[in-house]
């Protein structure tokens, strides 16, 4: 609540501070305040129509209350602005494709994403994800071993690999 504080102050001193909003619909976020988070975003991107980190956020809400269209727009939105959150933008469509079943398209762009990044951890993740769906069981593999190799502590790559390699 402190840190909402002060993200109020600053957008009181300077109502045009874009990022203020962003950053202050992250922690409602994190208090499972979903209205109010969706509400900051909209306001930073009426503000700053540019500021793709707000479009991603937003996108990913969407995306977790099953507004699948409407998560999709909002993230294509992102990825048409160039910028350093395209990478981010390509994760966030990719998950929301790999959500709605669309598991070719969240191929393509969850591997645009890891050209753009190739630390991306959770890319590598989801990716996976959606090869296995796909019966690319190797490259799923694969995937989960890159997803580990960057990052031991996402457990969500060891319990898919532990998947993949129970269905072969």
């Amino acid at each position: 609540s402190e840190a909402a504080r002060h993200y109020s102050r600053a957008i009181e001193s300077n109502p045009n501070m874009a990022s203020a909003y962003v950053n202050l619909g992250n922690l409602y976020l994190l208090r499972h305040e979903y209205q109010l988070a969706s509400e900051e975003f909209e306001r930073a991107i009426e503000i700053e129509p540019s500021l793709a980190i707000a479009y991603i956020n937003l996108a990913l809400l969407e995306a977790s209350e099953s507004n699948l269209s409407r998560a999709l727009e909002l993230a294509t939105i992102a990825i048409n602005l160039d910028g350093s959150h395209q990478v981010f933008a390509y994760g966030a469509r990719g998950a929301i494709y790999a959500q709605g079943g669309q598991w070719e398209k969240a191929v393509k762009d969850l591997t645009q994403a890891i050209e753009k990044d190739d630390g991306f951890a959770l890319a590598y993740v989801n990716r996976g994800q959606a090869y296995k769906q796909l019966g690319h069981l190797e490259q799923a593999i694969a995937d989960f071993e890159q997803a580990i190799n960057l990052d031991p502590s996402i457990s969500e790559a060891y319990y898919n690999r532990a998947l993949v390699y129970i269905s072969r």
